[in-house]
């Protein structure tokens, strides 16, 4: 039920179609997973089971524009070195 209450809200809070279902019920499993509970103490299942705390510095907005990086020989002097 919480896979599915994040799921729903991240599919309308960013716009995204249904044909990525699958990673963003990964995304949700590994958002709780890294989330304190107070049923845990307010430590997140991940500090129970490795004994370590999760690192946070690879979050970023679900749904958030990407850039892809364009090779030199595909573009010439002026253009963008990048595409969304």
């Amino acid at each position: 039920m919480t896979l599915m209450e994040n799921e729903r809200s991240m599919l309308s809070g960013a716009w995204l179609g249904h044909e990525i279902l699958g990673e963003i019920v990964e995304t949700a499993c590994y958002l709780i997973n890294r989330s304190p509970s107070l049923r845990l103490d307010d430590k997140t299942p991940h500090d129970i089971w490795t004994g370590k705390k999760p690192s946070l510095s690879n979050l970023m907005v679900f749904g958030c524009d990407a850039y892809v990086h364009v090779p030199k020989e595909k573009i010439t002097k002026l253009d963008s070195k990048s595409e969304r």
